[in-house]
């Protein structure tokens, strides 16, 4: 499309940032997985690199689309995340996908012993709490390591939740050469569901700066940081 979707903006706020707004309902730092190198830079915000395999690839890895990313994770009353940008770039790192962001930031996780991380795709403008929600109460309240929803039957696996627990396991498909986020997720306990039909324009994916005009001015300023704070949203990993 020529430009960075992580940073098209939206009422004056780049969809990176809003993104990381949104799941800052769910995780007390949002931290950005900007692809292969740092570079959103955002002084609010500390960054994550994409997860590199550590063994040289034997085969080419599968066509994936790169799309803007964001990880939230959580330990409790406050967490840590990721937010990131898959834009694609030159040479090997460019091809690994967005399993590479949720890799590298689900590591970062394990390894601050927070409980998991919630993830969801810069470019799902009209991305918002309610939609995220019943994902995290699927695996901190049950018995599943990941849950994410499908849409008209398609999956949405950039609208995720997954346990730190799954941390080895997502390592060692990405090691293995998937770099389709489904496929890596078959290894894990797994709940999917068909989002339902009030929450499914949360999901609305913008590939074009024209895709963000028909997002009314009213329904953008009924996300405002003010109304996100007044939400009963849970801190993920939290008790009740």
């Amino acid at each position: 499309m020529g430009a960075d979707k992580a940073r098209l903006l939206m009422e004056g706020e780049a969809l990176y940032a809003r993104t990381a707004r949104v799941l800052s309902a769910f995780a007390g730092e949002v931290v950005l997985a900007s692809g292969p190198a740092r570079r959103l830079l955002d002084p609010r915000y500390a960054e994550v690199e994409d997860a590199a395999p550590h063994l040289a690839e034997v085969a080419p890895p599968q066509a994936t689309r790169r799309t803007a990313g964001v990880a939230a994770s959580g330990d409790g009353a406050s967490g840590d995340g990721a937010a990131g940008d898959g834009a694609a770039g030159d040479g090997a790192s460019a091809r690994l996908g967005p399993l590479a962001s949720l890799v590298g930031a689900i590591e970062r996780a394990a390894s601050l012993g927070h409980v998991g991380i919630v993830a969801a795709a810069c470019d799902l403008a009209r991305l918002s709490p309610e939609v995220i929600a019943p994902l995290v109460e699927r695996v901190t309240r049950g018995k599943a390591e990941c849950a994410y929803w499908t849409r008209d039957g398609r999956a949405e696996p950039l609208c995720v939740v997954v346990s730190a627990a799954a941390s080895q396991r997502l390592r060692g498909a990405f090691e293995a050469g998937v770099r389709r986020p489904v496929e890596a997720f078959a290894a894990l306990r797994v709940e999917v569901a068909e989002v339902p039909a009030e929450l499914a324009h949360f999901l609305t994916n913008v590939n074009t700066p024209e895709d963000l005009s028909p997002l009314s001015s009213a329904y953008v300023s009924s996300l405002s940081a003010t109304d996100l704070v007044a939400q009963d949203h849970v801190p993920y990993g939290s008790a009740r």
